[in-house]
């Protein structure tokens, strides 16, 4: 009959003399480090779903919003970037994914202006960047990205509807909002779910687009 420490003696690499405190040292350790390895595997799947995300978002503009391609089209893109704790994880993700959605853009023919704004609980409505020639934006570091604090979605999405509203007022160009968060609401203070929703159908009405992006 087998003794029960003889699968930890295999884990320990054949060590039979180890005293038990050892041998439950090395289990751990042989623990943690497929810990460290799922969570590794976990992290790349989030960051192929994050690339994957902002690439259909790419097509989606391509398409010009369901028809005619952007490049025969002025267009005004407003992207609301949650930078929550709970995004911390995806951190390198969504720098790699949001330069790669940006180094796309910037090949593309036509005229579109991009602004972007985060948003956390320090900081509701952090404008970064705002009505710019996409072709003259920098691409975002990870020091322009460490996530923290709650999320105030509602009062960041009526901060940016309010600060497109006045951008263009008197323009022609299409306004698209593009919100990419992982986040429930949980920290708003000025607007609520009702007021957010009223001023999304206003504007849908009005002719702008919304395009929510879940990273989650």
């Amino acid at each position: 009959m087998r003794s029960p420490l003889s699968g930890a003696r295999s884990l320990a690499g054949g060590h039979a003399g180890l005293p038990l405190s050892s041998l439950l040292d090395d289990l751990r350790h042989h623990r943690e480090k497929q810990k460290q390895t799922e969570e590794m595997k976990l992290i790349s799947k989030r960051g192929v779903f994050v690339f994957v995300l902002l690439l259909c978002f790419w097509f989606w503009l391509r398409s010009g919003s369901g028809g005619g391609g952007y490049g025969e089209k002025r267009m005004h893109c407003f992207f609301l970037l949650d930078s929550t704790g709970s995004m911390s994880s995806l951190r390198t993700s969504v720098v790699t994914g949001f330069n790669s959605f940006l180094l796309t853009q910037q090949k593309q023919p036509g005229s579109m202006l991009m602004t972007l704004a985060r948003f956390n609980s320090f900081a509701p409505f952090d404008l970064r960047f705002d009505a710019s020639d996409v072709h003259q934006v920098a691409p975002l570091d990870r020091s322009g990205f460490e996530p923290s604090g709650q999320t105030p979605l509602y009062d960041a999405l009526g901060a940016l509807i309010e600060h497109a509203a006045v951008s263009e007022k008197s323009s022609e160009r299409e306004v698209v909002i593009a919100v990419f968060t992982d986040g429930m609401e949980n920290a708003s203070r000025k607007y609520s779910r009702e007021a957010v929703f009223k001023m999304i159908e206003q504007r849908r009405q009005a002719g702008w687009t919304f395009v929510f992006l879940g990273a989650n």
